[in-house]
């Protein structure tokens, strides 16, 4: 189970994902922007293994290691090349079959990440406070591969910044430090 903003979604036992919540920019998943008062089934999603969510969009990932977005994309959060601000159905991130399955994922308020199986670190989305770890500060509409010199175990994705825990367990934390 996994909450945004103002909508929630989670995974049965069975890999089908519900949402409900305020549907803003189709944070829902189901093919249009209203609100949902009771769990409904994201259609288009199956064998699903994992939720996660950020202000208004979702991330899925599925028992194949492939990863799938939806809802608001202003930013580029969703990691499908698109300048649309919207996607209000489940859509497939494109991911290289040499980077092997998908290990981790986190979906921040405006800004997303995964590990991938070789434990390279890529994020993309909103990138103003350097939350994205590419020593700048653009946004990203597709996911790039963080340059670091150590394998990734796991990401976490807030507001304005990124959580990393390297395989031998050391954080590193990249993105806004203002309020430390």
């Amino acid at each position: 189970m996994a909450c945004g903003d103002k909508h929630t979604v989670c995974v049965t036992d069975d890999g089908v994902v519900y949402s409900w919540g305020s549907g803003k920019m189709g944070a829902l998943g189901h093919n249009d922007s209203e609100a949902c008062a009771e769990p409904k089934q994201v259609e288009g999603l199956s064998m699903i293994t994992r939720v996660d969510c950020g202000t208004d969009h979702t991330l899925a990932l599925d028992a194949t290691g492939k990863l799938y977005s939806f809802g608001e994309n202003t930013y580029g959060q969703l990691g499908l090349n698109k300048d649309s601000l919207k996607e209000t159905r489940p859509a497939k991130i494109f991911t290289s079959a040499s980077q092997g399955k998908i290990s981790d994922f986190s979906a921040g308020d405006e800004h997303s990440a995964y590990v991938d199986g070789r434990g390279n670190l890529h994020t993309w989305g909103y990138g103003i406070d350097g939350q994205l770890g590419h020593n700048d500060k653009q946004s990203l509409n597709t996911p790039r591969k963080v340059t670091f010199d150590k394998k990734v175990a796991r990401v976490v994705c807030g507001g304005g910044h990124t959580g990393v825990v390297t395989v031998d367990g050391s954080l590193y934390l990249m993105g806004r430090g203002r309020d430390g």
